[in-house]
């Protein structure tokens, strides 16, 4: 019969009460009460002291992470508790670091499905908080997540600066010095193709990029539709849309066309048979009359096979996949402007549903039951605010004193219990390929208590298990649980058809009778029953357990089973 060990209900008692003695007394307690706990797998609960991380050589009263805590615990443990030997167990709190690194997440397409989306992309903020609720449900106030996704994004228009034009001379001076100096000199690009200082369409493209990554960075994806200006003979304004690639700014491929007064003529003399008096009317006011009650009206559907018309007659050699935005006039009342999108698919153009997208990498914080992104620190906060000489901290106490100042004048109206979460700079640490400083950010917890905004401690309390295996300590993950009543009218209702005699005894006396009860097969049987219907679904192969269970062997005694969850989801004794 593995692993049946019968525990006296002394050796219970005296351990539910150990848990606030000194050291010596718990031995003491283990001597005296438990003489055979070599064997007993019930965890002696143990906090640390200070002498126990000084005797750790911890400057400070905790651990960096739990990891080290694993590291170092065993060989505390041999010196701490030498009377307990093989197969014992000991439950240790302690203090750990509990910096806050927030967990790093990439959608997948999987994820847009399952959320209920239609495509592979976010359409704003409320669909990331829907996401990541329902991904990080287990989540409490406090936590963090980094989050990579790909979301819609709307073109940003910007018009070059004499700043940028400066910027774009010194940047190119080398590879362009005349045209460079020149656009730096007059703030604006020369187009004369005659000129010496002549700016390509490409060397455009190319200057321009160099302005939008120093002034916005690189985003797979964001469009950006810059205006400047151009000399050829005089200066105008031009513009160019640019994407960046995920190598270098590119010219978008999407050409912008407004129809002509020849255009409507052309229009009204195509569709003279097919659309008579639509086609006149366009022809006679250069617009599209768009009134549903009009008898000329045109549909939506009419208005896209014109331009399809003018298109093929401006464009003929149109690549397949060129994109036209097209501006055109209507008539509902009054003459307005109106656009359309189309690209060309296979020799046909067709409205162009495609929606621009942007992956982007944001880190977000759950406060106050929502996912938000954290309150984040402006450079000149650190300066200004703080009276800082740098735009970072270099302690931790430092940060949480200055935040906490800072929140009280930002929220003046809070209410206690009111949480933030900070993004903050903290100090560098050094580039290992170049030496180059890199700045650090860090994330602080903040709540609204006692009339002030309190830094959450960056301390917290932790417990591991570990057992003593081959005469060495190690982390161990066994779960002990005692069988609760309803667990053993679960088994009793589950496997009455198939254990007539054994559960109608379970049912009666609400504990296994070893003598009819099989120990390898059926009170295993019902292990399982328990673990995964009930007590642990979802736990993760290699786990461990410790049930506590009530038998009948001539007496009623409590007595242990070590299980282990398997690769195939089922539980078997512990060896």
């Amino acid at each position: 019969m593995k692993n049946l060990i019968y525990l006296w209900v002394v050796a219970l008692l005296g351990l539910a009460t150990v848990s606030c003695d000194p050291l010596e007394d718990i031995n003491e307690d283990l001597e005296a009460n438990a003489p055979e706990f070599n064997n007993d797998k019930i965890a002696v609960p143990y906090t640390l002291t200070d002498e126990d991380y000084s005797d750790l050589q911890l400057d400070d009263n905790y651990f960096n992470n739990e990891d080290e805590a694993r590291a170092l615990m065993p060989a505390l443990l041999e010196q701490r508790f030498p009377i307990l030997g093989e197969g014992s167990l000991v439950e240790v709190t302690f203090m750990v670091d509990d910096t806050l690194f927030p967990v790093e997440y990439t959608v997948t397409a999987g994820d847009y499905a399952e959320a209920g989306l239609d495509f592979d992309y976010f359409s704003g903020l409320s669909d990331i908080q829907d996401f990541l609720g329902a991904k990080f449900s287990q989540s409490v106030e406090g936590d963090y997540v980094t989050l990579t996704y790909n979301i819609t994004s709307e073109e940003i228009a910007y018009e070059l600066t004499p700043e940028d034009y400066d910027f774009i001379g010194e940047e190119l001076a080398t590879d362009y010095p005349g045209p460079a100096g020149n656009a730096a000199q007059f703030s604006s690009f020369d187009v004369r193709q005659t000129s010496g200082n002549y700016w390509s369409p490409e060397m455009i493209v190319e200057a321009i990029g160099i302005v939008i990554t120093e002034n916005f960075g690189e985003t797979n994806g964001q469009v950006y539709n810059v205006t400047y200006a151009a000399f050829s003979g005089s200066v105008s304004d031009d513009s160019k849309v640019v994407q960046f690639d995920g190598n270098t700014y590119v010219e978008v491929g999407v050409t912008n066309y407004e129809l002509s007064r020849s255009d409507y003529n052309a229009i009204g003399a195509e569709f003279a048979t097919t659309y008579p008096g639509p086609a006149g009317n366009a022809a006679q006011f250069g617009s599209f009359d768009i009134r549903e009650t009009s008898n000329n009206y045109w549909s939506p559907a009419m208005i896209l096979e014109a331009m399809n018309f003018i298109l093929d007659q401006e464009f003929p050699s149109a690549a397949d996949g060129a994109k036209f935005n097209l501006t055109y006039l209507v008539f509902s009342g009054s003459v307005t402007s109106n656009s359309l999108s189309v690209v060309n698919e296979s020799g046909s153009y067709v409205l162009d549903t495609e929606v621009p997208t942007i992956t982007e990498t944001k880190t977000y914080a759950l406060t106050e039951g929502e996912w938000n992104e954290p309150i984040i620190l402006d450079p000149s906060v650190y300066t200004d605010e703080f009276g800082l000489e740098f735009t970072n901290f270099d302690d931790l106490e430092e940060a949480g004193n200055y935040i906490s100042t800072y929140l009280n004048q930002l929220f003046v109206y809070a209410q206690p219990g009111d949480f933030k979460a900070v993004a903050f700079t903290y100090t560098y640490r050094l580039d290992g390929g170049n030496g180059a400083r890199v700045f650090v950010t860090k994330y602080g917890n903040f709540r609204f208590e006692n009339g002030s905004f309190e830094y959450l401690p960056e301390v917290r309390e932790s417990t591991l298990q570990f057992g003593k295996v081959d005469g060495e300590w190690e982390p161990d993950n066994t779960i002990v649980y005692v069988l609760a009543a309803s667990d053993y009218d679960y088994v009793a209702e589950e496997l009455a058809s198939k254990y007539p005699e054994e559960t109608s005894n379970l049912s009666n006396f609400g504990n296994f009778n070893t003598f009819s009860w099989d120990t390898d097969t059926e009170l295993l049987e019902a292990f399982n029953l328990i673990l995964n219907d009930l007590v642990a679904p979802n736990a993760e192969v290699g786990q461990k357990y410790q049930l506590v269970v009530s038998i009948y062997n001539g007496s009623t005694v409590n007595a242990n089973y070590a299980l282990i969850k398997t690769e195939d989801g089922s539980w078997i004794y512990q060896d």
